[in-house]
């Protein structure tokens, strides 16, 4: 398990599996680059969890992510939100940060009058689609793959007593004919499905009702044509396959103990499906990470929890290349009002600590459908530059093993940091390795630096030392360690 301290996961699927067998994710972390507010931190991860590179982007005030997608290119897209001042009166703005596979900017672009985005999505012809919601409604977005703005629609309802803000979009997914599914809810408690054209023209929409309050939050594709909608109400959460027409093929409801609810699901390699969110602890008001893994069908497979000692919730979950998963989320259990795990579990869903086992009950879900008519909204987004500065962030933390430790190799005690690294970094040893040899190796194995040392802590200076990777080799009379270093 591994921890970003003083950061904060937000809403939407902010992780990726990378080429490497390893992680990119995004979060929010204080202003870098002004006076207030929250930049973007873009963080690669190998599949052992250790730091291969950050960045950080941002502008003067308030910046953040709400989606990360892996582009066909192999590089990623950031879609987020920014603002240019700090007055209440001033409109978000949607911004996208293009990147290559090493968080590089190729290109950003915003739009203005868009307001806050919720989702995006990589199109066929790889251009991208936001949806989100303007002051009253929701709006989709047409990018093309340079972020150059193709076209906008815009939807809602007017009758009493909800006049404003009555449907607000929260996922969307490209169908095989060029169009568009879209789901999301109503201020009123009800969830709403709209399809539409590859041109953003409505085609019709279906509202959904409940006698416990409904919502959809996600829809994803599947492997045979359908899709999966993931939703709850005021008591359970569940997934719902549909086909292109929508019409219902399947639901399946599920409650943790105590209680809980499913933030993002993904389709996995498997066929199946897997979730993140939040169950409650039935011994107070704190939060447990919630996993849970299903086949195609929507049955169980396996459920389970990471539990600490206060406030954690999962945010973001992907698969790993490898087998198992990451897990993304937010966590307030380790010294921090707010910081960012990130967990790797095996393909049981099973991670190295804090796990549990969590029984979920599968349960039915009653839900009304009915056809509903949306009047189209005038959506005049207007295109802007939207450089943003780019610097590094901060390196993850390990939070694991925990406890009692029977045996722990010096290696364990030996720590490089910060990692990654700019001007200099400073190895930490094991106190039998006080007297030491010190190397650091490139990546053609070629010694860089080497020093002889005889305290605990030591300094070196590498501001001179092109950017990337070096092992740094210590080597005493009881034991050689070697540790892996990023120089950005």
């Amino acid at each position: 398990m591994k921890m970003v301290p003083n950061a904060s996961p937000t809403q939407g699927q902010n992780a990726q599996s990378s080429a490497n067998g390893g992680l990119i994710f995004t979060c929010r972390v204080e202003d870098r680059f002004g006076t207030s507010g929250t930049d973007i931190m873009m963080v690669a991860l190998d599949g052992q969890g250790d730091t291969v590179w950050t960045r950080v982007f941002g502008r003067e005030f308030n910046d953040m992510s709400f989606a990360l997608l892996k582009t066909d290119d192999g590089g990623y897209l950031v879609a987020g939100t920014s603002v240019s001042s700090t007055s209440t009166l001033d409109p978000l703005r949607t911004l996208l940060i293009k990147t290559n596979a090493f968080g590089d900017t190729l290109w950003t672009s915003s739009y203005l009058a868009l307001y806050e985005g919720l989702s995006a999505i990589q199109c066929l012809d790889g251009g991208f689609l936001l949806v989100g919601n303007p002051i009253a409604g929701f709006y989709m977005v047409r990018i093309s793959d340079q972020g150059e703005l193709i076209w906008t629609s815009g939807f809602n309802r007017y009758e009493p007593p909800y006049f404003a803000h009555q449907f607000s979009a929260y996922s969307a997914v490209e169908c095989a004919d060029g169009g568009f599914l879209v789901v999301g809810g109503r201020s009123n408690g009800s969830a709403f499905l709209s399809k539409t054209s590859s041109s953003g023209i409505l085609e019709w929409t279906k509202l959904a009702a409940s006698s416990n309050g409904l919502l959809f939050k996600r829809i994803i594709g599947t492997n045979d044509g359908g899709f999966i909608i993931l939703g709850g109400t005021n008591e359970v959460h569940f997934l719902m396959k549909i086909d292109v027409f929508g019409n219902v093929i399947w639901t399946k409801g599920y409650s943790p103990p105590a209680g809980g609810w499913a933030r993002e699901v993904i389709a996995t390699s498997d066929g199946g499906f897997a979730m993140i969110g939040g169950a409650d602890q039935p011994s107070g008001p704190t939060d447990d990470v919630y996993f849970l893994k299903t086949n195609n069908t929507g049955d169980v497979v396996y459920s389970g929890s990471f539990t600490a000692s206060e406030w954690d919730v999962g945010m973001s979950i992907t698969e790993a290349p490898e087998g198992g998963y990451y897990l993304v989320g937010w966590t307030n259990s380790f010294g921090f009002n707010s910081s960012v795990f990130v967990i790797k579990t095996d393909s049981s869903g099973v991670g190295d600590c804090y796990y549990q086992n969590l029984e979920t009950t599968e349960s039915t879900i009653d839900i009304n459908w009915s056809d509903i008519e949306l009047e189209t909204l005038d959506v005049a987004a207007t295109e802007q530059t939207a450089g943003c500065m780019v610097g590094t962030g901060v390196s993850t933390t390990s939070l694991c093993p925990v406890g009692i430790v029977v045996h722990q190799e010096q290696s364990d005690f030996v720590q490089v940091r910060p990692n990654p690294a700019t001007e200099q970094f400073t190895i930490i040893m094991h106190p039998d390795q006080r007297q030491s040899n010190i190397e650091v190796f490139n990546v053609l194995g070629e010694r860089v630096h080497a020093i002889r040392t005889f305290t605990l802590q030591t300094t070196i200076y590498c501001s001179s030392l092109p950017r990337g990777i070096y092992l740094v080799k210590i080597t005493s009379s009881t034991a050689t360690v070697t540790k892996r270093i990023v120089l950005e």
